[in-house]
């Protein structure tokens, strides 16, 4: 595979507020080959913000990584994809298209920061998982990243699912994980072979973890998640699934793996 530059999308297991830009993986991946980055991940994005990102994001400091990505030639576009449980919703408050990040009754409130009123999408929620409206937004969504391969002359699309919903902190297998891992899976592979039938090539890393999610290759290691377990000040240090950078590394190398065998 040839490409000159990265361009990464995503949501927090791209970047993640609590992680230095230089310690995410596109950044490790830039490294790695030697070559300009741009990091346009967002934390709380459903799948169809994540397809959007090219677009909604044109960062002009290097927050960012390299400012300048509209100007790649031959970019390595990279989807990490997230839970399909979040909702793509209208901010009125920040004029662009946002996500709900949990569909979960406890969860919807109303977001300041976006001016959404989340209560108000329940019975939307509950009639999208009646009917796979959920399964449906991340087809749509995946077709749409792709598009991003046609409109960046001479691109890659890679994508592949990277957070994963049935996450169980301090246990690297249950019942509940395994039965998870198994309609993750299969919903995965679902969608790979859309895309097949849909494109005519899916390069997704997935393949590289056995058709699992990219955060499961963390097995529940205290060391790989910034806080897995502690569970003796919730208040002050609550359950924080993400990756630590050793983590992050960790997600770098299958990527690094999966590239270097296409």
């Amino acid at each position: 595979m040839k490409f000159d530059s990265i361009i990464a999308c995503g949501d927090s297991f791209t970047r993640y507020h609590k992680t230095a830009l230089e310690k995410t993986w596109p950044c490790l991946l830039g490294e790695h080959y030697n070559v300009p980055w741009a990091n346009l991940a967002k934390g709380g994005c459903s799948n169809y913000e994540i397809a959007l990102q090219p677009i909604q994001f044109q960062p002009d400091t290097h927050e960012w990584g390299n400012p300048n990505y509209l100007e790649f030639k031959k970019p390595l576009l990279i989807f990490g994809l997230t839970t399909p449980w979040r909702l793509p919703v209208f901010a009125p408050a920040e004029g662009r298209l946002s996500s709900i990040a949990s569909i979960l009754p406890e969860d919807l409130i109303y977001n300041p920061y976006t001016g959404v009123d989340e209560k108000m999408y329940e019975g939307t929620i509950n009639r999208g998982i009646i009917h796979d409206w959920f399964q449906q937004i991340d087809i749509h969504a995946i077709e749409l990243m792709h598009k991003w391969g046609q409109l960046f002359k001479d691109s890659t699309v890679l994508w592949g699912t990277i957070h994963f919903q049935w996450d169980d902190p301090g246990s690297v297998m249950t019942d509940t994980v395994k039965r998870g891992l198994e309609e993750e899976e299969g919903r995965i592979i679902t969608l790979h072979r859309h895309v097949e039938s849909k494109i005519g090539k899916s390069y997704c890393f997935n393949e590289i973890t056995d058709w699992w999610p990219l955060q499961h290759c963390l097995g529940g290691d205290n060391n790989l998640h910034i806080n897995w377990d502690d569970k003796s000040n919730l208040e002050f240090n609550p359950i924080d699934r993400h990756p630590t950078n050793e983590g992050i590394q960790l997600f770098a190398d299958n990527l690094i793996k999966y590239i270097d065998n296409i």
